[in-house]
């Protein structure tokens, strides 16, 4: 006599899971370029000296500038009477007290030289309400040292017929013009394309 089982045979359940297929993304040939620009340069931050870096993008390009500043100046002369009556001499000496407002506009082109000599030229063009629009230029070199991001520039030849006149006189007075005078400058470097300097001897001057 045949004994039956009373254990029901279990089945197994498998659940087809269909292969994920992996995907790659290709860099396009456009954007290559640029992200190897961008190893090469944080190689050479991470692992060179920082100075040689710094005077390798300071002799690559024309270093330039553009600034644009009001100036408000008062005459300095005569005093009007102290009867403060309406006489010619009182109203010629309150027109010349009267502020003047100049406006500057200041533009810089400057290169570092691998020797060690920079050139800078400078325009600069000015006028008031009281005053025809007027420029002159001037062109100064020397040599030039840097130490970690700061460079220092000492000018030796300042070459220009036109700048022994009393707007250069105000505008160094107001510290406006840096005409025979040491410079320093600060090198900020966070992109090899964004590299800026800054005068720090005389007003905000940024150059890129």
């Amino acid at each position: 006599m045949a004994v039956k089982s009373s254990i029901k045979p279990t089945k197994k359940n498998t659940i087809n899971n269909p292969k994920q297929k992996s995907k790659t993304y290709a860099i396009p040939d456009k954007a290559k370029p640029v992200l190897l620009s961008g190893v090469i340069i944080a190689a050479s931050v991470a692992f060179f000296p920082q100075e040689p870096l710094y005077q390798f993008l300071l002799t690559t390009k024309t270093w330039k500038s553009h600034t644009q500043v009001s100036l408000e100046t008062r005459y300095l002369g005569q005093k009007p009477l102290e009867d403060d009556s309406d006489t010619q001499m009182n109203k010629l000496v309150k027109q010349q007290n009267k502020p003047t407002r100049y406006y500057i506009n200041t533009s810089s082109q400057m290169v570092f030289l691998p020797n060690k000599q920079y050139q800078k030229a400078t325009l600069v063009s000015y006028t008031s309400p009281s005053l025809k629009p007027s420029q002159f230029e001037y062109i100064e070199s020397g040599s030039w040292s840097i130490s970690g991001q700061y460079i220092e520039a000492n000018p030796k030849n300042i070459s220009d017929n036109s700048l022994n006149n009393q707007m250069v006189d105000l505008l160094q007075r107001n510290n406006l013009l840096d005409i025979k005078a040491k410079q320093t400058y600060h090198m900020n470097f966070d992109d090899i394309k964004k590299a800026t300097i800054n005068n720090l001897s005389f007003e905000s001057r940024e150059y890129h």
